[in-house]
């Protein structure tokens, strides 16, 4: 099976903003993912490392690092940047989605009378409400991208207003098990809290797997 032709002709339209389409974005978003990976984190990650190997060799006594070949706050410093790296590029990512599934909303939306905003409801979850009950668009073979991108709405918005990603595990049991089911992403629990992190390129990897397949499908339709 291959990509033969844009769902509503509309679509089209987004050659006049991208030489091949949706195609081409999504190409230069793949680019920048690895572009970073080899660059940026993988210098930041090749230094913790080294620190790490380092830090085998300190001295302690009674749980208390009396001597060490390396200085604690760099370390602390190369992680956070590490992670700040990690974090932006997937709210970037989930931005990339919001605003391309927004923009094929608007492209279609002189097909009816019905417009954009007489639909309830915010991003994500407006535009598939919109594409699904105005456009027809029959999302069921979605709905295992579209539980994960639901997934990476919940992390993205912690990460976005709460600067951290951390749980009650018993007070929001729900949206903790909603995110401890995501791939590769990094959990520790300690008492009846639980930290998310994102601290690995796999989880990137598989976050644009999924907004490129999810936004490939509304976008072009398929032939045997």
């Amino acid at each position: 099976m291959g990509l033969t032709s844009y769902r509503f002709t509309e679509f089209s339209h987004l050659k006049k903003l991208y030489p091949l389409g949706l195609g081409s974005d999504l190409d230069a978003l793949k680019l920048s993912l690895k572009s970073i990976e080899n660059g940026t984190l993988k210098t930041l990650n090749k230094e913790i490392e080294e620190m790490e190997t380092e830090m085998d060799n300190d001295v302690v006594i009674d749980d208390t690092v009396v001597h060490s070949n390396i200085d604690y706050l760099d370390y602390i410093s190369s992680t956070n940047a590490s992670n700040i790296i990690y974090n932006s590029m997937m709210i970037s990512l989930f931005s990339f989605l919001e605003t391309r599934l927004m923009l094929l909303c608007k492209l279609v939306e002189p097909r009816n009378s019905i417009l954009l905003s007489d639909i309830s409801g915010k991003g994500i979850y407006k535009y598939k409400k919109y594409l699904s009950k105005v456009h027809s668009i029959d999302f069921n073979s979605q709905q295992k991208e579209w539980e994960l991108i639901c997934s990476y709405a919940l992390l993205r918005n912690k990460l976005i207003h709460s600067q951290s990603v951390e749980f009650d595990i018993k007070a929001n049991s729900k949206e903790y098990n909603k995110l401890k089911k995501l791939e590769h992403l990094t959990v520790k629990e300690s008492s009846n809290k639980a930290f998310f992190y994102i601290d690995n390129q796999e989880f990137l990897n598989k976050c644009f797997e999924t907004v490129s397949k999810f936004l490939e499908f509304i976008c072009y339709v398929k032939s045997v």
